[in-house]
């Protein structure tokens, strides 16, 4: 059985391969985008919001269609 050495009494060579051994990869996970969503936070984007925004839009334009110009035109 080997003597248990403390860490920082190691050389360098073995804190070394002790460091490789223990270190590993991410594989297919980017720990840069997977970030918890804030549960407090004001979320701009509604779940529903593309339905939202074309009955909106349809409603919009319906208010903002112009009046038949011809009972102003001068003959």
């Amino acid at each position: 059985m080997e003597k248990f050495v403390p860490y920082e009494k190691m050389s360098k060579k073995a804190r070394r391969v002790l460091d490789l051994q223990k270190r590993s990869t991410w594989g297919s996970i980017d720990p840069a985008t997977r970030q918890a969503e804030n549960k407090k936070a004001y979320k701009r984007h509604p779940k529903h919001r593309a339905a939202w925004s074309a009955a909106d839009r349809e409603e919009r334009h319906e208010r903002t269609e112009k009046p038949d110009q011809s009972c102003f035109s001068r003959a």
